[in-house]
């Protein structure tokens, strides 16, 4: 389930793979759409459309834990 704390993860990662991405820890139980599957995109769950335009589409270091 998506929610708070959780991210859509390339399909390299199995889901459950802990990840930190601008200090903050996620946990990826969700895959990305097919288009973006084979890159190392990483789509953040957020609350609101204003949150996710907020943040907008970024390029950060992530880590896997």
């Amino acid at each position: 389930r998506a929610g708070h704390g959780t991210t859509a993860c390339p399909t390299r990662l199995e889901f459950g793979t802990r990840v930190l991405i601008d200090g903050m820890e996620y946990i990826c139980n969700d895959r990305m759409n097919a288009r973006y599957r084979s890159k190392d995109h990483f789509d953040i769950w957020v609350a609101s459309k204003d949150e996710a335009f907020t943040w907008g589409r970024q390029i950060v270091e992530i880590e896997i834990l």
